[in-house]
């Protein structure tokens, strides 16, 4: 952590909030002080796991809030301005009225709010990508009372969106975020090959229940591959099913010959 001179910042606060979607909120996973040379060892998920940063003084005033983003490397360059605001900006922010939702039968995004106490409301929507994300919409309007709506019309299947509604202070730096992560993932997608893995259990379990009859075991083994395959446990070609339907059929037709 730096100043607008490159010098260090000692004994400031940082802590790292990681994202949970879950329960779609942040949780403190590190805070630590800053040492002489302004720096501190965080212990962080890299590339997969989405943190935020908020900085703080020795007087524990809020400073400064890194808004959500992913580790991509191993350091973290903070640059404090001198003249940065250090007030109660957060407090403010989590007294205004913002209200940001998302309708999952229109893909509507709404956002509202009512403040004095920041010149600019903000809302964003970006889709997530492993190598780069890729911003939809993104706007800030002035004005005590801000209204903003956003539909996502685009094929949202296997697509991750993060939607943010913020404000912004009168030296352009984000306050604070609502925040709504969209996941249209398919199961084959969040399970990766964890999916391949149940897949096969489900299969072996459903061969074993039929073991009293030679054609149920196959049927069963096969119903379970196609079935775990269909809920998308793992990725099956069309061909490669009507393939495998055809296999489980001609084994048993041959058994009961």
């Amino acid at each position: 952590m730096f100043d607008e001179n490159a010098l260090p910042i000692e004994a400031y606060y940082l802590s790292a909030e990681r994202f949970y979607p879950s329960i779609n909120d942040y949780r403190v996973v590190e805070n630590l002080l800053t040492d002489v040379n302004g720096e501190v060892l965080f212990r962080l998920i890299p590339f997969t796991i989405n943190y935020r940063f908020r900085v703080r003084d020795n007087n524990l005033t809020f400073i400064k809030l890194i808004p959500r983003t992913t580790v991509k490397s191993s350091t973290l360059i903070i640059t404090i301005e001198t003249n940065e605001r250090s007030l109660l900006e957060y407090d403010e922010f989590l007294d205004a009225s913002r209200i940001l939702s998302f309708n999952n039968n229109t893909n509507e995004i709404v956002w509202s709010s009512s403040t004095t106490n920041f010149p600019q409301s903000c809302l964003s929507v970006v889709r997530e990508a492993s190598d780069e994300n890729t911003v939809l919409y993104q706007n800030c309007q002035t004005g005590e009372n801000v209204f903003d709506s956003y539909i996502i019309t685009e094929n949202m299947t296997d697509n991750v969106y993060i939607v943010n509604g913020y404000f912004m202070d009168d030296q352009e730096v984000v306050v604070g975020a609502n925040i709504i992560e969209i996941n249209r993932k398919v199961a084959h997608e969040i399970f990766e090959d964890l999916g391949l893995l149940l897949a096969l259990m489900v299969t072996v379990t459903l061969f074993m229940i039929g073991t009293w009859s030679p054609s149920a075991a196959i049927a069963l083994g096969g119903i379970g591959f196609i079935l775990t395959a269909y809920i998308g446990f793992y990725k099956l070609l069309l061909q490669t099913a009507i393939l495998i339907f055809i296999a489980m059929f001609f084994l048993i037709y041959k058994m009961r010959q």
